[in-house]
């Protein structure tokens, strides 16, 4: 649960970053996720919590590229 705590307070600081430099979190989110897992510092573990709220921020990812999808653009290209 510390670790949660910690990926959450560092991906916090990576969204003020990456609004104050004015691209998007996505790419620094991913290297948090590098880094603060198994294959960097191993301080966040895979437990059920965890595997919970990736799941979740998944399907929020999925539903929010749908979301920006055209119907028209795809029919006419």
């Amino acid at each position: 649960m510390q670790g949660f705590v910690i990926a959450l307070f560092v991906c916090m600081v990576l969204a003020l970053v990456s609004k104050y430099m004015k691209v998007p979190a996505i790419p620094f989110y991913i290297l948090a996720g590098v880094v603060l897992g198994k294959a960097g510092l191993g301080i966040v573990h895979s437990d059920e919590i965890s595997r919970f709220f990736s799941e979740m921020g998944l399907i929020f990812l999925l539903f929010f590229m749908g979301l920006e999808l055209k119907v028209d653009r795809m029919i006419s290209d």
